[in-house]
């Protein structure tokens, strides 16, 4: 969806980015990965945690899209896309603040950043809370598109922190944190 989302929006004169996990899983075979020399051994704190991170660009096959790779062993250099290592939230949030670091340090002020589905679903509030000091995104808008109610990544309401969103729970959904749980989801519809 993503992809043919993007090669609809670029061949109608549309500057669109995709930014992806590059996972260890990933079939490379026949592909070009061409490091972004200003985006190599990048920190990024997450929580109590810092990692870093490097992003590669290839094509996306027959369109102009540029797409965007980013790289952390620590957490997509797995033999599996989803994994129960216990910190899927902190994966998917970090994809999201990576890509939105990215943005700001290629100096591209998208006019809508797409969250699609529950991985990104925190893209929304990072740009009102995090990185509402930048006035990049001053005018940038968000959607949230849904593919299947039934997964909204879901946590315990402890993994908060982990996301980088300690002390602004009172943004978050009151009735799930009293029930222990914080769900990517919910948090990006509201």
């Amino acid at each position: 969806m993503a992809a043919s989302l993007a090669r609809y929006l670029v061949r109608h004169g549309h500057d669109a980015r995709l930014f992806l996990p590059l996972y260890g899983k990933l079939d490379r075979a026949g592909q070009t990965f061409t490091p972004v020399s200003f985006l190599q051994d990048v920190p990024l704190s997450m929580g109590d945690r810092t990692f870093t991170y490097s992003v590669f660009a290839a094509p996306l096959p027959k369109s102009d899209v540029a797409v965007y790779f980013v790289a952390c062993p620590a957490l997509y250099g797995r033999n599996a896309i989803y994994a129960n290592d216990g910190d899927e939230h902190v994966r998917f949030a970090f994809l999201t603040r990576a890509a939105i670091e990215c943005c700001q340090r290629m100096g591209f002020a998208p006019h809508v950043v797409h969250a699609n589905d529950w991985h990104t679903a925190l893209a929304p509030l990072y740009l009102k809370t995090l990185y509402a000091w930048d006035r990049l995104f001053a005018a940038t808008k968000t959607v949230l598109t849904l593919h299947n109610l039934a997964y909204q990544g879901a946590f315990p309401a402890v993994r908060v922190r982990d996301v980088g969103l300690a002390g602004r729970e009172s943004l978050l959904h009151q009735d799930e944190l009293r029930a222990g749980r914080f769900s990517f989801l919910t948090t990006g519809l509201l």
